[in-house]
């Protein structure tokens, strides 16, 4: 369960900085 939460907010910090990124670009 913590595992899964775990990577459910490391795709979304990953999403993030995709979207800033791009944003930023």
């Amino acid at each position: 369960m913590q595992d899964d939460l775990a990577i459910a907010v490391e795709n979304l910090l990953i999403k993030s900085q995709v979207f800033f990124v791009h944003r930023r670009a």
